[in-house]
């Protein structure tokens, strides 16, 4: 924990912050490792940084939090781990990521919150790095939505990616769930308005 500079010198000096030194007689100090520290004067060994934090470079007195968006899972880490695809983290010095939860995605590394799936998408599970668009015949109208909703009778989506479904216009009718085109009325009979579930007699 000691050192001399000089071959005259008649007392050693303690090793500063951040170096060490674990032999006797040495000429000078080593600076503490990547991922490990020295937070006192005159130490013989380096200490592991605890998880959650991380030291990059070397001589270092003491470890940084881990940043937003990154985690540090283990101990004497030289730099903390991007949260992965589909996981997030909120907060700092964080020991673990969190998985996205389900309405919500991550589509890139080191992200600190997901985002919510568009209107006209959703997230079905946990974890999720994209969101699904909503099939023909679907809808979600809200974003964050975990499922689609079918369209009801009287309504349509013919293309999918739908926040909306779109009424039965005059003339025409659907008269079932999840339909992806609407229908023309036959001869004789007719609808008037829209969003019509059957046609009648004229």
């Amino acid at each position: 924990g000691t050192f001399s500079r000089t071959s005259r010198a008649t007392s050693c000096d303690d090793c500063p912050e951040g170096e060490f030194t674990d032999e006797e007689g040495q000429s000078s100090c080593t600076p503490s490792d990547p991922g490990y520290f020295v937070n006192e004067e005159g130490a013989t060994q380096q200490e592991l940084c605890p998880p959650g934090e991380y030291a990059s470079g070397s001589g270092n007195p003491e470890c940084s939090p881990c940043e937003r968006g990154k985690f540090s899972d283990e101990e004497g880490l030289g730099d903390c781990r991007l949260a992965r695809r589909g996981h997030y983290v909120k907060d700092t010095g964080a020991t673990k990521e969190q998985k996205c939860e389900a309405g919500t995605y991550a589509s890139s590394e080191g992200l600190v919150e997901c985002a919510l799936a568009n209107a006209g998408s959703f997230v079905e599970d946990e974890g999720a790095e994209d969101q699904k668009v909503c099939p023909a015949g679907t809808f979600s109208s809200d974003p964050g939505a975990t499922t689609c909703d079918e369209c009801p009778v009287g309504h349509f989506a013919s293309e999918q990616g739908q926040s909306s479904c779109a009424p039965a216009s005059e003339g025409h009718f659907v008269d079932e769930n999840r339909a992806t085109e609407e229908k023309k009325c036959p001869k004789g009979k007719h609808a008037s308005g829209s969003g019509n579930e059957r046609c009648i007699k004229c």
